[in-house]
């Protein structure tokens, strides 16, 4: 189940809960930064640090291949944790793997150690076959990519890190365009944001009411059906 919110405050709060209820060793992922890392926290998506566990779900928060369902918003289970297998390649972010491929490793490297072990993640992917979208479920081992910072016509930051982020919970505006089949939603703070004084001014207060109820329409319509609807 996915869980949807207004704020991304709310997402991270929602998604370090559940990570702290995985009984699973923590694999920590600590981006290279290129640059000012505080440019980088408020202009890329991906994370300075990244805590994974066996279990979690996450989200690609990079676009790779359209026609396989390997885009921004894709969701995913992690596996397990394993090295890195061959030379690294500029477009081999997002590996294929089979199930005979898997030589899973639960305990992360040692502090200062070269050694890194990567997350394999089944993920859910779209994809359209005889003119209908189906669900299929296909392994990735999933390496570092480069994130940039562009102005000026150059870059100015650079930030080296999986291309993933916790997605137990996810905020409403990033899941716009998804389709889930399990999805819990949370309107509490949708409506209340919406609220406003009696001194408001009309246009500002109207302008609010469209956005809020936008939201929550883009939230209701992301289930499949009502059956896999939960709404708080």
């Amino acid at each position: 189940v996915t869980s949807l919110f207004p704020k991304n405050k709310e997402v991270e709060d929602a998604n370090n809960d559940r990570l702290d209820e995985l009984d699973r060793e923590v694999h920590l992922f600590e981006a290279t930064d290129i640059g000012s890392s505080t440019i980088l926290d408020s202009s890329v998506a991906a994370k300075r640090i990244l805590q994974l566990k066996t279990g979690c779900r996450v989200m690609l928060i990079r676009n790779f291949d359209e026609a396989l369902g390997l885009v921004n918003g894709a969701l995913g289970t992690i596996k397990g944790f394993m090295r890195a297998q061959g030379a690294r390649t500029t477009d081999g972010v997002l590996q294929e793997l089979k199930e005979d491929d898997l030589v899973l490793e639960e305990t992360p490297p040692s502090p200062g150690s070269s050694e890194r072990l990567y997350p394999a993640v089944e993920l859910d992917r779209m994809v359209i076959a005889n003119g209908e979208a189906i669900r299929d479920y296909r392994l990735y081992h999933v390496l570092e990519e480069e994130f940039k910072v562009e102005s000026g016509g150059g870059i100015v930051a650079r930030r080296i890190q999986l291309p993933l982020v916790l997605a137990w919970a996810v905020s409403i505006h990033k899941s716009q365009g998804q389709t889930l089949d399990y999805v819990k939603v949370d309107l509490t703070n949708v409506f209340a944001a919406g609220k406003t004084t009696s001194s408001s001014l009309a246009l500002t207060s109207l302008t609010r009411s469209i956005f809020y109820q936008g939201q929550a329409y883009v939230a209701l319509s992301r289930a499949v059906s009502v059956e896999g609807l939960e709404v708080h």
